[in-house]
């Protein structure tokens, strides 16, 4: 029994090579398909979004070319990374000009205990030099003093004998400096 003719081709080589075309094109169809969904997926964060897109894929050949046309620039992570790094250079840039405070974002120096806006602490005072401390430190690094509610406790070095310490610029007798 023969075949009917597919498209008026009735040689059976060219109907192989016929039958060949079509199974290529219905292969790249529904890569185009596929495709089209998963650059979707990563190109709009909106499930709803995705289905109207895909919709459109169905469309064979064009819609997947069109929405090539109109697709976004960048994918979701793309523009998050994105995102990321602007912040992180904005962070950067008030860091270099000057700092915020972190509670109200309002402009503050290095050298300010309180925030002139939201007039919240800091930083605390040296209780030896007076000069700015972060709230967490433990030692003030201009004149080695110990900070924290417990009050001044000397320094090892302190303990061995020399009470004036580096701030005082002299050391005991007989001692090396060993800095």
């Amino acid at each position: 029994m023969s075949q009917p003719a597919l498209l008026g081709v009735s040689s059976g080589g060219l109907t192989v090579a016929l039958d060949l075309f079509l199974v290529v094109v219905a292969l790249l169809y529904l890569a185009l398909l596929y495709w089209t969904y998963a650059d979707a997926r990563k190109r709009f964060s909106d499930p709803g979004l995705v289905a109207v897109v895909s919709a459109l894929g169905l469309l064979p050949f064009v819609g997947p070319f069109i929405y090539l046309l109109l697709r976004p620039a960048e994918t979701v992570q793309e523009a998050y990374e994105r995102e990321l790094e602007v912040e992180a250079a904005r962070l950067r840039l008030q860091s270099l000009e000057g700092r915020v405070c972190p509670h109200c974002d309002h402009p503050i120096e290095l050298d300010y205990l309180r925030c002139p806006g939201c007039e919240r602490r800091l930083r605390e005072p040296c209780s030896r030099c007076g000069r700015p401390i972060e709230l967490g430190w433990r030692i003030c690094p201009y004149c080695e003093a110990r900070v924290g509610g417990r009050g001044r406790r000397p320094l090892a070095e302190e303990v061995e004998g020399d009470t004036s310490g580096p701030a005082g610029g002299r050391r005991a007798a007989g001692r090396r400096n060993v800095e």
